[in-house]
């Protein structure tokens, strides 16, 4: 759980909250396409008929509980909170922050692209801050490049439209949920050093 302030974000200290997410229109304002191919087909094709970000069993999305709230009122039966079963699964909804939940979707076969979840739409990228705290823009999430075929991939860039959209959808993000900003430096550290490891770059797009 990520909720004491970092000193680079003063704002994560503050008592007074922003205001709440219109999910609605941060859904309307990140419709754009990933890429300029179909990449949930290009990856369906090598995991028999289904994206891997697509299947449950693989990707387990984490909703935030006012976005989850948000699609039971809107789009009941899109999503549901997952049932705690396994030790495993227990383990991960006590480590889990208390802004988020870890949900399940009706299946690739019967989504409606509008009605997906922030997780499937920043997947395969996640916010990228600088030592000094700056939010630069987004990177790979390298940890998955063995599931996905977009990953540090020259010849598949992500579309400007997309970039600037999730930037912006993200900076929404770390207003109303400061420790997202906190947890996303910590993990670009994390980064540095694994990509410094490998002898690797870091790909970063910003707006």
């Amino acid at each position: 759980m990520h909720t004491a302030a970092h000193p680079r974000f003063p704002m994560a200290a503050s008592p007074i909250m922003p205001k709440p997410i219109d999910w609605g229109s941060l859904y309307r304002g990140f419709s754009a396409a990933v890429t300029r191919i179909d990449c949930g087909a290009l990856c369906a094709k090598r995991n028999k008929a289904v994206p891997v970000c697509c299947n449950n069993r693989r990707h387990i999305p984490l909703l935030f509980r006012d976005e989850l709230r948000w699609h039971i009122r809107h789009n009941g039966g899109m999503w549901r909170k997952r049932t705690a079963r396994t030790k495993l699964d227990k383990k991960q909804a006590a480590e889990c922050a208390n802004y988020l939940e870890y949900c399940l979707c009706i299946g690739a076969e019967k989504c409606r692209r509008a009605k997906r979840s922030l997780t499937c739409r920043f997947f395969p990228f996640e916010p990228y801050i600088a030592e000094d705290g700056v939010f630069v823009g987004i990177t790979y999430m390298y940890r998955a490049a063995k599931d996905c075929p977009l990953i540090d991939n020259p010849d598949i860039l992500p579309t400007k439209a997309y970039v600037r959209q999730s930037i912006k959808t993200w900076e929404r993000i770390f207003k109303r949920y400061p420790a997202e900003r906190e947890l996303f430096y910590e993990v670009s550290r994390a980064l540095e050093r694994s990509q410094k490891r490998k002898r690797r770059g870091i790909k970063v797009f910003a707006a």
